[in-house]
């Protein structure tokens, strides 16, 4: 009995430390937000209507401190906000309430020949991030940005909504540093996490040692218009295989001396 309950401890102590050291928890991801949108601010942009054959002029917004921005939920401390496309009195919009920790986007109909509506969110755009001495080290703690997608519907529902999502980078934007971009895009047609690798070819340009700028932006697909909302930008890490490994070789044994017991 007493060889029994000793070897129950040493499992789960066993159990308990690899999971801990894996960071085998609620999540499989180690993140690090970019932008939680957990903010007081609010707004609800559209672009400015001109005449009927007329472009829409693109509207902008930049939050910073005196907006109640704080680097704790956006990094860098500031947040570009662009919304421009649709047609006259036909307009795209964007918005965020101060109790709802997450961006709506509500596209414009492209029938009639339209512009597409286009969503953006820039950091770094006016005051490049920086560590106080260069840019930010993406490299050493995370390998992609993860853009939450929580909600994607046509606005001619059942219809599939067609989104395209956009991550850009921008590196040595200080002083001495040589400038150096990249950027993806993503089609989607559903809400979900999507993930983009550091190591995809549309970045092999960018120094992640080095982060200077983060742009995400959204643009509609579906001639119907659509909704979407963002609920999170986080820099994530997916644990190193031999990590993995580990964590199910002590799953695997706890449950044997379960089993023996």
């Amino acid at each position: 009995m007493l060889h029994s309950t000793i070897n129950r401890r040493l499992g789960t102590a066993l159990l308990l430390a690899v999971i801990t050291s894996t960071d085998f928890g609620a999540s499989s991801l180690r993140a690090d937000q970019i932008d939680t949108f957990d903010d007081a601010t609010s707004f609800n942009l559209s672009p400015t209507s001109t005449t009927p054959s007329g472009l829409n002029i693109p509207v902008t917004l930049n939050q910073t401190a005196a907006d109640g921005i704080d680097p704790a939920v956006t990094l860098g401390g500031e947040r570009f906000i662009s919304i421009s496309g649709g047609g006259f009195l036909d307009l795209p919009t964007v918005r965020k309430q101060s109790g709802e920790h997450s961006i709506s986007f509500s596209s414009a109909s492209r029938l009639g020949f339209k512009e597409a509506s286009v969503f953006l969110l820039d950091y770094g755009r006016t005051t490049p991030l920086t560590d106080g001495l260069g840019g930010i080290d993406f490299d050493a703690q995370w390998d992609n940005v993860t853009v939450g997608v929580t909600f994607a519907r046509s606005n001619n529902f059942p219809a599939v909504s067609t989104g395209y999502l956009t991550v850009a980078f921008e590196s040595g934007d200080h002083a001495g540093g040589t400038i150096r971009t990249g950027s993806i895009t993503k089609t989607f047609t559903a809400a979900g996490d999507f993930a983009f690798a550091f190591n995809e070819l549309g970045y092999a340009g960018v120094d992640f040692s080095d982060v200077t700028q983060v742009t995400v932006s959204m643009r509609e697909g579906s001639l119907d218009g659509a909704r979407f909302t963002i609920s999170g930008i986080s820099r994530e890490a997916v644990p190193e295989p031999a990590s993995i490994g580990l964590a199910s070789v002590a799953i695997v044994s706890f449950a044997a001396l379960r089993r023996r017991q």
